[in-house]
């Protein structure tokens, strides 16, 4: 039996994975009184809707990288499912963004990140009847609290941060303490995706963290991230490793010598393989276009700025 809506309250499900976007929008909906429900990935945001009548909810908030199941795709199938609820995008993705292009049929609007609550508010306000009453006198939900401590703005724009969370200095010291704890390690991590060539994933990495910045006012790696990301997006996929490789080490010489040059020289290259941060092997290192070294030396030059804003920002103590 599904679950009917009760028609006097508001009532909007967050689905966003990152628990701190998660918590934030909470806090955001619970200061004007709206009731929250939660979801963690596209997947469970189905099987809740299913569960419910198909106008329980008042509003959606989708998040676009959402695992098991993206938020393009978690749509469709709310859709599918006969959902009537209006559904906002959040994402940290570029307003230029292609996807969200093609999208607009999809979602009735968009959110970027990172937003401050008066952006939030505004957002939704066409759809939850509490928000438009706050969005025009936004202060009201504002949280009047100690002010806030002399940070080099570059590191941690904290004042920002403080109003990205509606005034809480609190949420944001719990949130920025937890961001540098799990966080220290961010650099060594992207580079070991980058040296294996996995772009795509260490692209995810890297929009997730540029959410998580963009909100906590760190705005050199905010800044960092959005270049290493748009540079990534670009990168070509990686050579397959598999047949042509053996190959290339087993065949004898005469046989090379009625092969393409650069397969006849790609058993040789290989023995002499390094491991380098975004740099291709043998062959394909040879037939490498202008476009893909430049992102390769932007790669390699952002990965240790991007080191020392983690650096430096774990040094900040709130």
């Amino acid at each position: 039996m599904n679950i009917v809506a009760n028609i006097t309250q508001d009532i909007v499900l967050i689905v966003e994975d990152t628990v701190a976007n998660h918590e934030v929008i909470r806090t955001f909906l619970n200061d004007i009184n709206v009731r929250c429900e939660s979801a963690f990935d596209g997947m469970e945001a189905v099987t809740r809707c299913s569960l419910v009548e198909k106008n329980y909810y008042s509003l959606i908030l989708m998040d676009i990288n959402l695992p098991k199941m993206n938020g393009f795709q978690t749509a469709t199938k709310l859709r599918s499912l006969g959902m009537k609820a209006p559904i906002i995008a959040i994402t940290a993705s570029s307003k230029d963004d292609a996807r969200l292009n093609d999208a607009r049929g999809l979602f009735d609007a968009f959110l970027f990140k990172p937003f401050n609550s008066s952006e939030f508010l505004t957002a939704i306000s066409p759809y939850v009847h509490n928000a438009l009453q706050y969005s025009l006198a936004p202060n009201a939900m504002q949280k009047k609290e100690d002010s806030t401590p002399a940070v080099d703005p570059q590191i941690c724009d904290v004042q920002r941060a403080v109003d990205n969370m509606g005034g809480s200095f609190r949420l944001f010291e719990k949130h920025f303490n937890h961001f540098k704890r799990n966080n220290a390690d961010l650099a060594f991590r992207m580079e070991s995706l980058v040296q294996q060539n996995h772009f795509p994933e260490c692209s995810v990495l890297c929009h997730s963290i540029k959410g998580l910045s963009g909100m906590l006012g760190l705005t050199a790696l905010y800044e960092h991230m959005i270049a290493l990301e748009e540079c990534l997006n670009k990168m070509p996929a990686p050579p397959a490793q598999g047949e042509d490789a053996q190959n290339g080490a087993a065949q004898s010489g005469n046989v090379q010598n009625d092969m393409p040059q650069g397969k006849a020289m790609q058993g040789k290259a290989r023995q002499n393989d390094t491991v380098q941060i975004g740099i291709s092997q043998g062959e394909d290192a040879q037939n490498e276009t202008a476009q893909g070294k430049a992102l390769q030396h932007k790669i390699c030059e952002l990965l240790p700025a991007i080191k020392n804003d983690i650096r430096l920002v774990c040094k900040v103590q709130v």
